[in-house]
C-alpha cells in the first residue's frame, strides 16, 4: 500500500526552507549555488539556441562550434557565478557591519545564495532574448530576497535588513551598470 503524503513546495521566502538552509552546513549551499548556476546556464543554453535558430534564422552550426560555445557558456557561468558569489557576499557584509553586532561571513553567504536563485536561474532571460526591463524585475526580487535573508540568518530588524537590501542591491546595479558602459560603450 502507497502512503500519500504531502508535498509541499520548497519556496525560497517560507519559513521551513530559510530554517532549513540555515542549519545546513554552507558546503551544501554552495553545492546548491553551483547546481543553480549549472541549471541556470543549461537553460541559457536552450533558449539561446532556440532564439538562434527560430527566430534569427541562423541555420544550426556543426558539432565542433556547438561542443565549444556549450563548455565556454559552463565554464564562464561558473567562474563568474562564483566570482559573483564572493563580491556580493563582500559587499552584503560590508554592509551588515553598519547595522551593529559581529555578523558571521557564513551566514551572509547563505542569504547571497539564498537571494541569488532566482536571479542566476533566469540571467538568460535579458541575454537570449533581450527582454526590456527583465533586469530591473531580477534586481527586485534580488532585494527582497536579501531582505528576508538578512532578517532570518542575521536576525536584524526590518529596518536594518531594509537598509542592507537596498545598499546591497544598489551597489551592485550601479557596479553592473558601470561595468556595461565600460565594457561597451
Amino acid at each position: 500500500m502507497v502512503s500519500r503524503e504531502k508535498i509541499t513546495p520548497h519556496i525560497p521566502l517560507s519559513r521551513e526552507y530559510l530554517e532549513k538552509t540555515g542549519a545546513q552546513p554552507v558546503k551544501a549551499d554552495i553545492l546548491s549555488f553551483i547546481a543553480t548556476v549549472l541549471a541556470g546556464s543549461f537553460l541559457f543554453l536552450v533558449f539561446y539556441g532556440i532564439r538562434k535558430v527560430f527566430f534569427e534564422r541562423a541555420g544550426v552550426p556543426d558539432l565542433t562550434g556547438i561542443t565549444v560555445f556549450t563548455a565556454t557558456t559552463i565554464f564562464l557561468f561558473l567562474v563568474d557565478g562564483l566570482f559573483f558569489l564572493l563580491v556580493i557576499s563582500l559587499i552584503e557584509h560590508f554592509f551588515v557591519l553598519f547595522t551593529g553586532g559581529k555578523p558571521d561571513f557564513e551566514k551572509t553567504l547563505k542569504s547571497v545564495i539564498t537571494a541569488s536563485a532566482l536571479p542566476v536561474l533566469f540571467i538568460w532571460l535579458p541575454i537570449a532574448f533581450h527582454v526590456p526591463y527583465s533586469l530591473l524585475v531580477l534586481a527586485a526580487a534580488f532585494m527582497v530576497f536579501t531582505y528576508y535573508g538578512i532578517r532570518k540568518f542575521h536576525q536584524k530588524t526590518k529596518d536594518q535588513a531594509a537598509f542592507v537590501a537596498i545598499f546591497t542591491t544598489g551597489t551592485i546595479v550601479v557596479l553592473l551598470s558601470i561595468a556595461h558602459v565600460k565594457l561597451f560603450g
